[in-house]
């Protein structure tokens, strides 16, 4: 189908140039119309010239589109460490429990800093005892994963 765009494009423009549409008499010819014919006129005055070019440049856009979700989708699958011939259920799992670590964490970095003399969960830093929160808690983790620590 798409071998046919710039042949479609060309004649597009090149009735536009010549001011050539469905004429505004297309109706009155003395006689019946079959339902064929009628939905030729019907189409023939909605699919002008200048609604083809729209179209097309619609689908030129479109297709830009879609090749850098592609591309987009290429470098996470990649990031992922996704082969080419996966199917979609190992990634998702993966986001499932990507999701889930970030709610985690999410939960442990809005504790009480008060949370170790009540017990429970909480994250500290050792050996002066602190128990951290929040960006502390950030700045920690952070910290620790530039010097190479293992969790």
């Amino acid at each position: 189908m798409t071998e046919h765009l710039p042949n479609l494009k060309t004649l597009a423009e090149a009735c536009i140039a010549a001011g050539e549409y469905l004429p505004d008499d297309a109706w009155t010819e003395d006689r019946s119309y079959s339902p064929a014919e009628v939905a030729w006129l019907e189409f023939a005055a909605q699919a002008t010239p200048v609604a083809l070019l729209a179209l097309l440049k619609d689908l030129e856009s479109h297709k830009r589109m879609l090749l850098a979700a592609a591309c987009d989708i290429g470098a996470i699958g990649q990031a992922l460490g996704a082969d080419e011939n996966d199917d979609g259920s190992e990634i998702e799992g993966l986001a499932a429990e990507l999701r889930k670590d970030a709610e985690r964490y999410r939960w442990l970095r809005t504790r009480d800093v008060n949370t170790i003399s009540q017990g429970g969960v909480f994250a500290g830093i050792t050996p002066q005892n602190l128990v951290i929160n929040e960006e502390t808690l950030d700045e920690a983790v952070d910290a620790a994963i530039a010097k190479g620590a293992r969790p």
